[in-house]
């Protein structure tokens, strides 16, 4: 399983494109959210862009799935003839699909591929293709939520935005890679984490690598200096922080 950071970027970072990873396993290919400066870093990044079996959205702000109706257009110009699936949290398709009637009401006709869509909700995993789709709640903005993949013995926790709870803590146990948003850095919010949060969360979640991402505009040089500077080294901790187009293996030795 591996990982090609399309955006590390925060929601109005004009230099960073918004916080997205494509993650493969074989040949099952999962973009974990999709704002809006995201489809045009994702075609220029991967000739697999046109061939994501599956979207998975962390919440309904801008940044993480406004870039839908773009991407589908995009699609759709490709002769794309597979089905698109959509996972996210409850509401998925009624926002994804306003979304699209908002930027271009006819796109759906145009279309040569359906759509599916699946409701996630913490404590119930999905199976989708061969990879388990697990949820916890996290606290950032209405039902928004972290996420775990596994596929082929391999785990994955994206945090999407906001400052897990127990359960998310449960869910991220183990895991063989972290990617968490990173907004402070020493300090975070009711609504976002910060590096060294996350530093700790890793640790107590027993994840040996953390790649921090959607690191606050302001902060992202100062950041970029601590960690250059190995302020964000731990005993038994792999810190990552992951540029744009930059891959990362799930499992450090399977290269």
């Amino acid at each position: 399983m591996k990982c090609t950071f399309i955006g590390v970027g925060d929601a109005f970072d004009e230099h960073k494109t918004n916080t997205s990873v494509l993650v493969e396993s074989g040949n099952l290919a999962v973009l974990l959210d999709c704002g809006f400066t995201v489809p045009s870093s994702l075609f220029r990044t991967t000739p697999l862009a046109a061939d994501i079996d599956l979207v998975l959205i962390s919440h309904f702000h801008g940044d993480h799935f406004f870039g839908i109706p773009y991407l589908l257009g995009r699609l759709t110009s490709a002769d794309r003839t597979k089905t698109l699936a959509f996972a996210g949290p409850e509401g998925v398709e009624d926002k994804v699909l306003a979304a699209i009637d908002l930027a271009y009401p006819s796109l759906m006709e145009k279309m040569d591929f359906t759509l599916e869509f699946i409701e996630l909700s913490p404590d119930s995993p999905v199976l989708f293709n061969r990879m388990e789709i697990s949820s916890a709640s996290v606290s950032h903005s209405g039902n928004a939520i972290a996420t775990k993949l596994e596929c082929d013995g391999l785990s994955l926790y994206y945090s999407g935005d906001g400052v897990p709870g127990d359960n998310a803590s449960e869910l991220a146990r183990g895991c063989d890679l972290m990617i968490h948003e990173s907004w402070g850095i020493e300090e975070g919010s009711a609504s976002h984490f910060s590096a060294r949060q996350c530093l700790q969360f890793a640790t107590v979640c027993e994840c040996s690598r953390v790649a921090l991402v959607h690191v606050y505009r302001k902060l992202r040089q100062n950041i970029e200096n601590d960690f250059n500077a190995g302020r964000f080294a731990e005993e038994g901790l792999e810190v990552l922080l992951p540029s744009e187009g930059d891959v990362i293996h799930v499992r450090k030795d399977d290269y």
